[in-house]
């Protein structure tokens, strides 16, 4: 699918991370993900900076009847986390993380894999079960419990339903 120009270059003007075409430096980049089988190109890559450039995206696919996928460290192996020609949201670059020794809970953006998460978490003396490859992605579309943790009791994660669901108040969201 062809995006108009005029209507990209509209989302670029609100967009603080990175947007790409077909054809642009990094697009190839991007879009690849830890399965080489798959060859999937989106009409957009939103490589997201923070919140408000996954609002902008969500809305652009859905004023442009766009289909979404949502790439968190790429390492899906199905390749889900990219489209033919839709919008694909990049929230690799999403890497916060704040760690609560005392409630014992981590809350975790989207783009954190499990090496960095666990880095972070090992700090304060806390693990948590997820993956076992550090390279692997641990974003969630769900809240995950895990009995190890009396070590991390329960970790919300961020996720794009979750901030579609709970993040916004009412209209933000077009």
């Amino acid at each position: 699918m062809s995006i108009d120009a005029a209507a990209f270059a509209k989302l670029g003007e609100s967009f603080a991370g990175i947007l790409y075409r077909p054809g642009d430096d990094g697009y190839d980049e991007t879009r690849q993900v830890h399965n080489g089988m798959i060859d999937k190109r989106p009409a957009v890559i939103a490589r997201c900076q923070g919140v408000a450039d996954v609002v902008a995206a969500v809305n652009f696919a859905r004023e442009h009847g766009l289909e979404i996928s949502i790439r968190g460290g790429g390492h899906n192996v199905a390749g889900r986390a990219v489209c033919e020609g839709g919008l694909m949201i990049d929230l690799a670059g999403l890497k916060g993380i704040h760690v609560d020794p005392r409630s014992r809970t981590a809350r975790a953006q989207a783009g954190l894999n499990w090496g960095e998460f666990n880095r972070e978490t090992q700090l304060h003396g806390l693990a948590t079960t997820g993956g076992v490859i550090g390279t692997s992605g641990g974003a969630a579309p769900q809240e995950v419990s895990s009995p190890v943790m009396d070590m991390v009791g329960t970790m919300p994660y961020q996720s794009i339903n979750g901030m579609l669901d709970a993040g916004f108040p009412k209209g933000a969201l077009n």
